[in-house]
C-alpha cells in the first residue's frame, strides 16, 4: 500500500501529502498515515537526489561531488537535524551524525542537494 501510494505521488502532478495521508488512512489510521507520508516522501526525494548525484559523479569522475544537508529552518526542526543544516560532505561520506541522507528519523522533512565546486573561486 505504501509503495503504491508513494509511486502515485511521484508520478501524479498535483498529488499532495494530504492525498497520501488520505490513501493510507484506511490501512494505518490518521497519525501513522501522516508519519508514513512525511517520512516516505522524504526518503523518495532523497533517493532521487542521491541517484542524480551518482550520475553526476559517473559523468565527471575527476570531479568531487558534494552533498549538502538542508532543514526547513523552522521551529519544527528537531535537535538532531538542526546542527546538520548547511553541512557539506563528499557524496560517499556520512554527515557528522553518522547518517548518509534523509530521513534521519520518522517525520524527518530534511533534504540533500548535490553539487560540485567546479567554477567556484575561493
Amino acid at each position: 500500500v505504501v509503495q503504491k501510494t508513494i509511486s502515485t505521488f511521484i508520478e501524479t502532478p498535483g498529488y499532495t501529502i494530504g492525498d497520501i495521508i488520505d490513501a493510507l488512512k484506511p490501512t494505518f489510521g490518521d497519525i501513522r498515515s501522516s508519519m508514513i507520508a512525511v517520512t516516505e516522501t522524504t526518503r523518495a526525494y532523497a533517493q532521487g537526489q542521491l541517484e542524480a548525484g551518482q550520475e553526476l559523479q559517473k559523468e565527471f569522475p575527476e570531479v568531487t561531488v558534494y552533498k549538502t544537508w538542508f532543514t526547513n529552518n523552522d521551529d519544527v526542526v528537531c535537535e538532531d537535524c538542526g546542527p546538520l543544516d548547511g553541512k557539506e560532505v563528499p557524496i560517499d561520506d556520512d554527515f557528522d551524525a553518522g547518517v548518509s541522507e534523509p530521513p534521519y528519523h520518522v517525520n524527518c522533512r530534511c533534504w540533500t542537494e548535490y553539487s560540485t565546486k567546479v567554477g567556484e573561486s575561493g
